[in-house]
């Protein structure tokens, strides 16, 4: 396999090979809806209701003839409320048709953090679920603020709902969506969860979006044609299609619903995760690609172990979050037949930053033996892995800062001093520690910020939760810092046990079990297990970490 390292002790990924041309996100998906009319777009996994291209596109476009109406201009922002149903695709294309700025906010966010949001990018539209109404009017009345409300699916006589919107309009045979000259410019605002901090907005432009949809089209799901108006390439013949539970105010969610259209496919897509229904869901539908979360992928082998094996997956990538090599051999024994990969990502840098080819047999025999490393730098990009103490650029195995360099990453935090997120030279700090090996694969380690300080040493939890999960009776586990006088924080292990092994399992016995393990003393479990009935999770399956670290500090229950 080439090596990807070069002097330096640089990361340089292969050359570009698709360059978005004029006409922006709006244009190109208008282009795709009309050819491949007469197919299905998408399938609502609980309800069974499939979308057609056509249906999507005329929808779509009395949307943005609305938004017209409005008399919304170019850097207004429509904004989305509500998780995955088959009206919530059509609220970021229609906001592509109109370019207006997108945004989408998650339903279950605390109150506080969605008043700053609202706050922060003060929506002209907001569409929302009905059992979101009551927090969103309460938000509105704190901030003295008003936009248009329209709610997806449910009756109301105080509001609009979107189903008024798909009437149809005298100007739709005609109509064309916006053509974008600058690529550059704003496409959508991802809205971050806040489980990391004080919520942030991040500004992804047209070039990256449609760059990072080529990426993951011909590197990851391979399957149909993908189609743009200045490029074509064929993977295969028939139908194709990705299955995900990812909403759209997660930068996967817009992606893997995104490839399909490119590729003449369908994208099948849940509301709500259910270990029990995503394997039923793979049965009936036999997808050609999965993307999960690990949370989500964890739960749903450790359901699959006692049913038949999938067999028909052509290839499923697990991102968003650290895998573990148990994690990764239990998928292969689930999906014997699947290519079982790991991508790494970020809403900053548009999308992936590494990968394996899942076309290329050199490195997927590299992933299989090498099931930690989430693959190669991605096309386009540079990287460096900086020692977070010295700021000296490390070399093959050392840990450090991940920074990248790129066509690819974000234009911005929305109405916010960006500067603190790039180094001096102009390298974007992702906040990861990370290494690489002799083949320029890399291999992420933990978030800095989730790094815990005791004594006077950084500690990855992941080194600890690793060994955690060994355990036959740990079905889940993460590991904060517990404030200590005088080491500073000492590690605490959060356990959520088997259902055969609750009330059997000590605490000791864990105890016991890690730091009989672990590689240094100061890796040592100081703090004791603590046993919960279930992680605090944000809808897309990321483990609260902080906030289970606040709860726990604060002396609340978990």
């Amino acid at each position: 396999m080439r090596k990807y390292i070069s002097e330096g002790n640089l990361l340089v990924g292969e050359d570009v090979v698709f360059e978005p041309a004029e006409g922006g996100l709006g244009h190109e998906v208008f282009k795709a809806l009309n050819l491949n009319k007469g197919k299905i777009v998408e399938r609502i996994l609980e309800t069974g209701e499939e979308i057609s291209y056509d249906d999507l596109l005329i929808r779509s476009v009395r949307v943005a003839l609305f938004f017209a109406e409005k008399k919304l201009k170019k850097d207004d922002v429509v904004c989305l409320c509500s998780r995955n149903n088959s009206h919530t695709m059509v609220t970021l294309i229609a906001s592509k048709f109109a370019d207006v700025h997108f945004s989408a906010m998650e339903p279950t966010l605390p109150l506080d953090d969605i008043i700053y949001l609202i706050n922060l990018i003060r929506p002209k539209v907001l569409f929302v679920v009905e059992n979101v109404i009551t927090k969103i009017e309460e938000a509105f009345k704190k901030l003295d603020f008003r936009c248009e409300l329209v709610l997806l699916g449910c009756e109301s006589t105080k509001y609009t709902n979107i189903h008024q919107l798909y009437s149809p309009k005298e100007e739709e045979e005609k109509y064309r969506p916006s053509f974008v000259k600058n690529l550059k410019e704003t496409a959508i605002i991802f809205l971050s969860s806040g489980t990391s901090g004080k919520p942030k907005a991040v500004c992804v432009n047209h070039y990256a979006l449609l760059a990072q949809i080529y990426i993951l089209a011909s590197q990851f799901h391979r399957k149909g044609t993908v189609r743009f108006s200045n490029f074509t390439e064929e993977f295969s013949t028939g139908e194709n299609s990705i299955l995900h539970y990812a909403p759209l105010y997660w930068l996967t969610g817009v992606m893997f619903s995104m490839i399909p259209i490119f590729c003449g496919g369908t994208f099948l897509i849940g509301t709500s995760f259910n270990a029990a229904n995503a394997w039923n869901a793979l049965e009936k539908y036999q997808p050609d690609s999965i993307i999960l979360p690990p949370g989500q992928t964890n739960e749903l082998c450790s359901y699959g172990f006692s049913k038949k094996r999938i067999k028909s997956v052509n290839i499923f990538g697990v991102g968003g979050g650290f895998v573990t090599t148990t994690h990764m051999k239990d998928m292969k024994k689930c999906f014997p037949n699947t290519k079982i990969t790991q991508l790494y990502g970020q809403t900053e840098n548009t999308g992936p930053i590494s990968l394996f080819n899942s076309s290329d047999p050199e490195e997927m025999e590299y992933q299989q033996n090498h099931l930690n490393s989430c693959g190669k730098p991605v096309n386009g990009f540079k990287m460096k892995v900086v020692n977070v103490d010295t700021e000296e650029i490390c070399g093959p195995g050392e840990r450090g800062e991940l920074r990248t360099l790129s066509k690819y990453i974000m234009n911005e935090y929305y109405k916010m001093d960006s500067s603190f997120a790039f180094d001096s030279d102009g390298w974007f700090k992702t906040g990861d520690l990370v290494y690489f090996d002799e083949n320029g694969c890399i291999y992420v380690v933990d978030r800095i910020k989730d790094l815990i300080l005791y004594s006077l040493h950084n500690i990855a939890p992941s080194v600890i939760e690793n060994i955690l999960k060994q355990h036959p009776a740990v079905f889940e586990c993460c590991v904060v810092g517990k404030p200590h006088l005088r080491d500073n924080e000492h590690p605490i292990g959060i356990v959520v046990l088997r259902e055969d092994h609750k009330g059997k399992t000590t605490e000791e016995e864990i105890v016991s079990f890690v730091n009989e393990r672990v590689p240094d003393d100061r890796y040592k479990i100081r703090a004791g297990i603590i046993f919960i009935e279930g992680m605090l999770k944000t809808s897309t399956g990321k483990i609260r970490k902080l906030e289970m670290k606040r709860r726990l500090i604060e002396g609340l229950p978990i």
